[in-house]
């Protein structure tokens, strides 16, 4: 490998890249899988999480190495990726009428109450809390048509 392409390699193992931990069980022994959600099959297993952990920087070293050597792009992580919050949502009328119908009897505007909807699926607190505020601070105010 030329040092061109050990440079690139050593770039993305400094990316802020997602590794996902699970647990496993077979033959009644239980061991660990580690992957990076960004990196498709890149994937390492392990007795342990620690060993898991481990291994993971050669498995990422390994398919950086052969997606580099073969062309590939190499996707970057995801928290490097500046977001908005702004979304374009398609979606079938009658859903969206139920979503507004919901909203109004929440007395907030719809994009207000779709935001609080998503963060309690997400288990995200400051969606239901963001309702309740939204909630109090427009009462007297009619909802926006979104």
């Amino acid at each position: 490998m030329n040092a061109d392409a050990k440079e690139k390699v050593e770039y993305y193992l400094r990316q802020p890249y997602t590794f996902i931990t699970e647990r496993h069980e077979q033959g009644g022994k239980a061991y660990f899988s580690m992957r990076v959600l960004e990196l498709e099959g890149c994937i390492t297993t392990g007795d342990t999480i620690e060993e898991a952990a481990h291994d993971i920087q050669d498995a990422m070293r390994e398919w950086l190495r052969t997606n580099l050597k073969l062309g590939k792009p190499i996707p970057p992580a995801l928290k490097s990726r500046a977001y908005s919050g702004k979304v374009a949502l398609r979606m079938p009328p009658a859903l969206h009428e139920s979503l507004m119908f919901n909203a109004v009897r929440e007395g907030v505007s719809l994009n207000q109450y779709m935001v609080a909807t998503l963060s309690k699926s997400e288990g995200r607190h400051q969606g239901e809390n963001a309702a309740a505020a939204a909630k109090r601070t427009r009462r007297h105010r009619k909802p926006e048509a979104d």
